[in-house]
């Protein structure tokens, strides 16, 4: 699974759970900056914040990297 992909994924499921204390998500990962590591925020009612971020991506076809800086073979 690439990093985009996990990203719908993961920001699909959130909406779907409709959960009540999660009142936002918003990409951080842009089509100006798609390496970006945070890949998207999840504001809650609270007003606490929780960051999803990628540290490492390893697999077939992912060259090694230095950590936060995802290769473009993993987007």
């Amino acid at each position: 699974m690439r990093v985009r992909a996990f990203d719908d994924l993961a920001i699909r499921l959130l909406v779907e759970s409709d959960h009540p204390e999660i009142v936002a998500i918003r990409r951080t990962a842009t089509s100006e900056q798609p390496d970006n590591h945070s890949r998207f925020v999840v504001e809650f009612a609270d007003e606490s914040t929780a960051v999803v971020m990628v540290g490492r991506v390893s697999g077939p076809g992912i060259p090694s990297h230095v950590r936060f800086q995802i290769p473009a073979e993993a987007l």
